[in-house]
């Protein structure tokens, strides 16, 4: 059996980039969890004054 260009030809496959239709890139907040808030960073020593962590 010998392959001819329309062996060839059959439907490519779908890119590998692509993403699933049913599979978000941004997966939600699962149900029933509460996302981790984030800390607010701390200010730049400059803020802290000369004693530091104890000015605040």
């Amino acid at each position: 059996m010998t392959l001819t260009a329309t062996h060839i030809q059959d439907d490519p496959p779908p890119p590998v980039s692509d993403p699933a239709p049913d599979v978000p890139d941004i997966s939600p907040v699962p149900k029933g969890e509460e996302p981790i808030p984030v800390p607010e960073p701390l200010p730049p020593p400059d803020a802290w004054g000369p004693r530091g962590l104890e000015a605040v």
